[in-house]
């Protein structure tokens, strides 16, 4: 069990973006898995917001797809220094029906803790003068067994709640090791931790 959760915190060791450019606006070396069954292996640049993935063709073009024809991409991320994998899976983002979303795989159990990254302005005063930049927000879901993905509460009681059986031993274990539910990389330690315990 230690050694599980060794790996979780250094695969999720805390990520900060002084770079100007952030994961989303580069190219990463990866593969994609298509709607149709073809692997394409090369540079790949995505959006998550927009949910599109774009794969940069060997003679230079840029090729786009919607997440409708993408089942699945890894990409090497150079601004974490790790690999990250997506899938496209149905969820209503807007309560009226359902379409294929691009998610973040974080941790996969009998809870997959899943991830969707965006951008948002984080504007700075400072005197007289206000500067205006970006920083990087992640909304965090989870996706259970019978499939349905539900957003994760931010709110710790409510969060506990996502885990029937073991709520006890979940607020401990959050409560004697200090972890805070808004950072993704304690988020994966608790579900690692749950995943493991309800096997």
């Amino acid at each position: 069990m230690k050694y599980l959760i060794l790996i979780v915190i250094a695969f999720f060791s805390v990520q900060l973006y002084a770079q100007k450019e952030f994961p989303n606006e580069i190219w990463h070396n990866g593969q994609i898995i298509t709607e149709a069954g073809d692997t394409l292996k090369g540079k790949i640049m995505y959006n998550l917001e927009s949910d599109i993935v774009q794969y940069q063709t060997n003679k230079g073009t840029i090729d786009t797809y919607t997440s409708r024809k993408v089942v699945y991409f890894e990409v090497f991320d150079e601004t974490v220094n790790r690999s990250r994998i997506f899938y496209t899976l149905p969820y209503d983002k807007t309560g009226s029906y359902e379409t294929l979303v691009i998610f973040e795989v974080l941790v996969k159990g009998n809870l997959t803790l899943l991830s969707r990254e965006r951008l948002e302005p984080n504007i700075q005063k400072g005197g007289s003068t206000q500067n205006s930049t970006k920083r990087l927000v992640y909304d965090n879901f989870i996706l259970r067994e019978d499939q349905s993905i539900i957003p994760l509460s931010k709110d710790k009681k409510e969060f506990i709640t996502s885990m029937p059986g073991y709520q006890d031993r979940i607020k401990k274990y959050i409560k004697d090791n200090k972890l805070d539910i808004q950072k993704r990389s304690d988020l994966a330690r608790i579900i690692a931790l749950y995943n493991s315990i309800s096997n």
